[in-house]
């Protein structure tokens, strides 16, 4: 939804955007209302509602915003429990991944350390097979 302030210069129109967004905000705010049980969760909300859109440094749109917002988060409270236990279901896969890569981890490490040995014994063999054929006399000639 957009909403379009055309003539900001005339005081006329002006009055009657502020009227209509008014009007809008004041329905927006009874919709949210209407979504809490008890009395006091409506007074509180509403409080809470009412020291929001009066800050002056709020705009329209950013009411919109909040007063959608308040509602949406109340509306389902199913959906929020569902998230929740998405969250946690995907911070133990996370854990078991760290796990699963740490381990893996540990054994890239260990064959990196067979690998560096395998090269330290095939290299003395090397040069002992260089210097046991270089020690003995050449008979061919």
């Amino acid at each position: 939804m957009t909403l379009k302030m055309e003539g900001k210069g005339k005081a006329g129109t002006t009055l009657y955007n502020q009227d209509k967004n008014d009007k809008l905000i004041s329905k927006k705010v009874s919709v949210v209302l209407k979504q809490f049980i008890s009395l006091k969760e409506r007074k509180d909300e509403k409080r809470k509602i009412a020291e929001k859109l009066n800050d002056s440094n709020v705009d329209f749109l950013q009411k919109l915003k909040l007063l959608k917002s308040s509602s949406n988060c109340k509306k389902d409270t199913d959906q929020l429990q569902n998230i929740i236990n998405l969250v946690e279901n995907m911070e133990r896969l996370e854990h078991q991944l760290k796990m699963e890569k740490g381990y893996i981890t540990d054994l890239e490490m260990k064959i990196q350390k067979a690998d560096a040995q395998r090269i330290v014994v095939w290299k003395r063999k090397s040069r002992k097979v260089i210097k046991d054929s270089s020690s003995q006399p050449d008979r061919s000639g």
